[in-house]
């Protein structure tokens, strides 16, 4: 019993002792409920009043159980509008309303620049949009293992609040909750006063924040993405229509100035070379010697060994090139031309773009294991870079700032082996690979590849979808297939998600059943966006000094037969390897394989087919190395995987798998590729294929030799 309580009790005691009247004992009464009901509100209420618990609650160090009066919504949170609303006084005087302008209220995240183990700060700014903002909030994520925003002493972020806004109760956190080190990927703030709801001014700078570039951070833009933005007016209301805008932290190269001058001592000598084949191998990390990363790729290529040795026999300046800038719609030294980028991959995906910070949410891999999978930060992808304003190719300005021209491609026809399960190598085609039954299909036809110029070590290539002229293919006379080019659409614009699935097809016409005219559907923070560009069904590069990662695998499993009818249970697993020879290259395509049962007919493969015979769209890498693929526990069945089998049958048991159902591409040098002379080039590409009609699980491995 509280001392209230007792102090009631006490009173009801004396009345009974002293014989008092009625109107006496009644009057204690009151006392007594006043003296239990009142002080029994007022606890409700106690701990809103401590403002400090209500941050650590809203900063996520606290739940909400230890004071659920201040989450007023139920929405299981407590946010800033809350907490103004519970520290607001009742005769606080509350300004007038200022006219709203065009501009919606918003949190500006700033830009810098900063070299490897510098430490540098960013800025975060309000701008009102004519709103009167009393507090705010937001987070902020960052790449943890290359720009981690630096802590202080006791674990909080080096983040310091503005004094000219007076909002002297402003507290830090990092996220998750509960994190530490390289575990931390972002920030929250909250700003706000706990002495005044005073306005804070438009334009104003809320508080800066200080980044501790890692020693080993590769030279690059890393994205500040600001989420979770929520304004209060003095009177505890949150602000409609807030927004936010990303910044992001430049990377330079470095300090040193000469190729492969690892010790930036401005000579290049044999021991610098033994560092750089090093890095090539990588038996050391690449923040051994920065300046060996020529083009700032986060890996060492065999151009950029012979560049580093040709330095060190005097037949090349020192100099390192600066950083590439295209994409920021200004034609800069060593550029034919600068139309801007597209963002991709977040929530204003598709939207044209000539910086990193233009683009909202999550950006794509452009290159690496991870190519074409939608990124937070660098990390996300191993051997390549996480972009979010990407150049695209195909309108006569390629993804490297060169203009383009178009170089036909025509297939050296595919004929069947004499066995009947398989193509004559040297010719194209493709081979779907079942458990119990090989089906070659092979092709004829012609593309246009649209490429630019070499740059920066590599060609860019697209094909557009219109140009790819397939004729459609007889199997067996039992059906008809036709193979189409697609340009096609994702929620995004990424191929695949973050954890490697397949991103949401939003196509027109393969999406929405049939409906040609519109995008498919999508989540509001994933707009429907082109993947290789605008009309592109395939986009790529040339490396002219060599790339990693040639070699493609792709693997799944059907231990549980989920696959028919589908969906697997198990997606497909895809991995790269090896180290291609100048002249490598990788080729996303677009297709569709719609399949007519009967013999072929002049009405098929059309463009009046209907979208419902055009199959769906699968997405499939090309490239000059090895292609690979290989299905376990094929159609349910324990131990059957479809694979190069010793015993020579499509399928048997995993130990008797000599390796994955294979097949080789061919190199193509970037000065023939420049000059139009393509013949001999052979892209080759595999992948899973669950419930075949017919044919079951199977792995499909395609050719295309060029003439």
């Amino acid at each position: 019993m509280d001392r209230n309580s007792q102090r009631g009790l006490r009173l009801v005691r004396r009345a009974r002792r002293s014989g008092r009247t009625r109107m006496d004992a009644l009057r204690v009464t009151v006392v007594l409920l006043w003296l239990w009901v009142v002080p029994a509100r007022v606890s409700a209420g106690d701990c809103t009043a401590d403002m400090e618990l209500g941050k650590r609650i809203a900063l996520g160090n606290e739940t909400v159980a230890t004071c659920p009066g201040f989450d007023r919504d139920g929405d299981g949170r407590v946010s800033i509008d809350e907490l103004l609303a519970a520290g607001r006084a009742p005769e606080a005087q509350i300004p007038p309303a200022a006219a709203l302008t065009s501009t919606a209220p918003a949190i500006l995240v700033g830009s810098i620049s900063g070299a490897p183990g510098q430490q540098v700060s960013f800025s975060v700014t309000l701008s009102t949009g004519g709103a009167i903002v009393a507090g705010t909030q937001n987070d902020i994520s960052f790449d943890p293992n290359s720009i981690p925003v630096a802590a202080i002493a006791n674990g909080k972020p080096d983040c310091h609040v503005n004094p000219d806004i007076n909002k002297n109760g402003t507290s830090f956190a990092f996220r998750p909750p509960g994190c530490s080190g390289s575990g931390c990927t972002g920030m929250r703030a909250l700003v706000l006063a706990l002495d005044n709801i005073d306005p804070i001014p438009d334009g104003s700078v809320l508080y800066t924040c200080n980044v501790a570039v890692a020693p080993g951070a590769v030279g690059g833009d890393y994205p500040l993405t600001i989420s979770g933005v929520i304004l209060s007016s003095p009177q505890g209301v949150r602000v409609d229509g807030a927004t936010g805008t990303n910044g992001s932290v430049t990377v330079s190269a470095g300090t040193a100035s000469c190729a492969g001058d690892c010790n930036d001592d401005g000579l290049v000598t044999l021991g610098d070379v033994v560092t750089v084949i090093n890095l090539f191998l990588r038996k050391e990390p690449i923040s051994s010697c920065s300046a060996a990363d020529v083009n700032q790729d986060g890996r060492v290529s065999i151009g950029e060994i012979v560049r580093t040795v040709n330095v060190l026999l005097g037949n090349l300046d020192c100099t390192v090139p600066p950083p590439d800038t295209c994409g920021n719609g200004i034609v800069d030294t060593g550029e034919d031309c600068d139309d801007g980028g597209t963002c991709i991959g977040g929530s204003n995906a598709g939207t044209a773009c000539t910086a990193e910070n233009q683009c909202q949410g999550d950006g794509v891999c452009t290159d690496g294991a991870n190519a074409s999978r939608a990124c937070t930060f660098a990390s996300d992808c191993p051997g390549g870079s996480c972009r979010h304003c990407v150049p695209q190719g195909g309108d006569g300005c390629a993804a490297n700032c060169t203009s383009e021209s178009a170089v036909p491609l025509n297939l050296v026809p595919g004929v069947v082996d004499q066995n009947g399960i398989s193509v004559k190598s040297g010719t194209s085609g493709a081979v779907v690979h079942g458990d119990a039954l090989t089906i070659p299909l092979p092709l004829t036809g012609a593309e246009a590849v649209v490429v630019g110029k070499p740059r920066n070590g590599s060609i860019p290539m697209v094909v557009p979808a219109d140009s790819v002229q397939f004729p459609q293919i007889d199997v067996s006379g039992l059906a008809c297939s036709c193979v189409r080019g697609v340009a096609a659409k994702t929620c995004g614009g990424t191929t695949f998600t973050k954890t490697g699935e397949l991103a949401k097809d939003c196509t027109p016409g393969y999406s929405n059943n049939g409906d040609a005219a519109h995008d498919g559907p999508c989540p509001a923070n994933l707009p429907c966006t082109f993947i290789h560009g605008a009309g592109n069904s395939a986009a790529g590069a040339l490396d002219c000094d060599g790339r990693a990662g040639i070699n493609l695998l792709v693997t799944q499993d059907d231990v549980d037969g989920s696959c028919n009818p589908g969906p697997c249970s198990s997606p497909p697993t895809r991995t790269t390897s090896g180290q291609g020879g100048p002249g490598s290259g990788v080729l996303l395509t677009s297709t569709s394989i719609g399949t007519a049962v009967g013999a072929c007919t002049a009405s098929f493969c059309t463009d009046a087919d209907a979208f419902s015979v055009r199959g769906v769209i699968g997405v499939l890498p090309l490239t000059t190395g090895a292609a690979q693929g290989e299905f376990s526990n094929a159609n349910g069945i324990p131990d059957d995987t479809v694979c190069e089998c010793a015993t020579g049958d499509p399928a048997c048991s995993a130990s008797l798998c000599i390796q994955p159902v294979t097949v080789q591409g061919a190199q193509l040098t970037c000065d023939n590729l420049s000059n139009g002379l393509v013949s001999g080039a052979t892209l080759v590409g595999a992948f899973t294929f669950p419930n075949v009609p017919i044919v079951g699980d199977s792995v499909v491995t395609t050719v295309f030799v060029v003439e």
